[in-house]
């Protein structure tokens, strides 16, 4: 059991008897009153490292979920971007076959034109035709290229937020474990120290306990 300031508080001597040398009283309460006040800060001290010590541990987990939470936020966008690449694939595949079956269209439609016409009214009916044509193959190349766009614009805008994410995450990290490094190990030298200390005041203390009896009991035999 640590020695306590009430411990030290509590010490009784036998006073000495009458002619009998010993320890001046005055001197033994002022020196008793000045470990008891030690003791008490060394106590003190130990309780606010402790304190401390707890402060640090929420700060790690403070960073800890900070760092779960930019976690999520990055899967998250890496789930968005896969969706957005995905929908641009399926619209592009979308398109190429529009485009296919409009080419398709058109060639049946050209064939059809060519056999059911006069000879007069068969140039008209390929103008015509060739405006379609053109006309639907600039569309869906539009399209086609709103789709490209849509998707690069999509990988672009996810890349940049899963670049910001990791350089969040990664300075949380180094931040918390340069923290909890540094902290605790001038925790555990400051504690080391403390326990120290008090282990040798206290053995002080209760030697001296001890050698005062002693004297005491020498003296009240003589």
């Amino acid at each position: 059991m640590p020695l306590t300031p009430a411990d030290v508080n509590g010490i009784t001597f036998q006073k000495a008897a009458l002619g009998s040398r010993g320890y001046d009283a005055e001197e033994v309460d002022a020196l008793r009153e000045e470990i008891t006040q030690e003791i008490a800060r060394l106590l003190a001290e130990n309780a606010a490292l402790q304190d401390q010590a707890r402060r640090v541990d929420a700060a790690a987990e403070d960073d800890q979920a900070a760092l779960s939470a930019v976690s999520a936020e990055l899967d998250r966008a890496r789930a968005a971007r896969d969706r957005a690449e995905r929908d641009a694939h399926s619209l592009h595949g979308r398109l190429e076959a529009a485009r296919r079956e409009t080419a398709g269209r058109e060639t049946a439609r050209r064939e059809t034109a060519g056999r059911e016409t006069a000879e007069p009214l068969a140039d008209d009916g390929g103008r015509v035709l060739a405006v379609a044509r053109r006309t639907a193959e600039e569309h869906l190349a539009s399209v086609s290229q709103e789709s490209e766009d849509m998707l690069l614009d999509a990988r672009e805008q996810s890349e940049q937020l899963i670049e910001r994410a990791r350089s969040t995450a990664n300075g949380i990290e180094e931040a918390s474990r340069r923290r909890d490094t540094e902290a605790a190990a001038e925790l555990r030298d400051e504690h080391a120290a403390l326990e120290h200390e008090v282990a040798e005041l206290t053995e002080f203390a209760e030697n001296y306990r001890v050698a005062l009896e002693d004297d005491v009991r020498h003296q009240a035999e003589l």
